[in-house]
């Protein structure tokens, strides 16, 4: 028995010494194969972290060119509601001269003196006249008279077409009518003077590829040899151009007794 016993826990131990190798053989590679799969994973999870990153700064890119397109058209909108606002003033100012210049002209009308005048004037001096440019006036310098060279109408010869100047042959109230337009893409300011003053002003912005016109009216009153005369004045340093249907009138309304 105690034969068997030894035997028995011989062929234990026997069967144990081979049984450990196999276990920690077995352990090994199961740690070898849990860390390649550790390095996969975290090898996939870099290049998803990396896939991440560069989608973020592709959305970031993306947010700054929206972000800056955005302030760029405010900014365009902020200028266009400027321009506009500058017209609409502009038209407002040119409206109420008119108004004005028409109420001075229905007083007038309607004054029993100024009948009186109108009939005495009626068998005295005689003033009206209109003259054209002949040609387009492509570049017009500062402060530049524009001679009207081209005759239409001048009951008094009082406008000269040497120098552009329109001198009153007697005193009076006189009323003149500047018509002017642009060539294409051009910015144009022009005023009708009296003796330097203006009296009358003509502003023209032209579109690219586009003309611009505009015409003014203004009563004025004269003294003898007072003149009144057209003339550019440069806007901002813009170049101005004028087509060849540019024409200036004036005739009087009632002379001075």
């Amino acid at each position: 028995m105690t034969y068997l016993r030894t035997v028995q826990l011989s062929s234990t131990c026997i069967t144990h010494k081979k049984i450990r190798p196999r276990i920690l053989q077995v352990n090994v590679t199961d740690m070898l194969l849990v860390q390649n799969i550790l390095v996969i994973l975290v090898s996939f999870s870099y290049l998803i972290s990396a896939e991440q990153q560069n989608k973020y700064e592709v959305y970031q890119k993306i947010q700054q060119d929206l972000e800056s397109m955005k302030f760029e058209n405010e900014a365009r909108f902020m200028k266009t509601d400027i321009k506009i606002a500058n017209m609409k003033e502009r038209i407002s100012q040119q409206d109420e001269i008119i108004r004005q210049q028409q109420e001075l002209i229905e007083r007038l009308q309607g004054n029993q003196e100024l009948q009186k005048h109108t009939r005495q004037v009626s068998v005295q001096t005689k003033v009206a006249f209109t003259y054209r440019t002949s040609s387009d006036h492509s570049s017009l310098g500062s402060d530049q008279t524009i001679k009207f060279d081209r005759r239409m109408t001048d009951v008094s010869n009082s406008y000269s077409t040497s120098t552009g100047i329109f001198t009153a042959p007697v005193g009076g109230y006189y009323a003149f009518v500047l018509d002017t337009r642009t060539l294409p893409g051009r910015i144009c300011w022009i005023d009708a003077v009296k003796n330097g003053v203006p009296i009358a002003t003509n502003y023209m912005e032209a579109p690219s590829g586009q003309e611009d016109s505009e015409t003014s009216f203004a009563v004025v009153r004269l003294d003898t040899g007072d003149q009144v005369w057209v003339r550019n004045k440069v806007y901002h340093g813009h170049s101005c151009g004028l087509d060849d249907l540019a024409n200036f009138s004036g005739f009087l309304l009632y002379e001075d007794l």
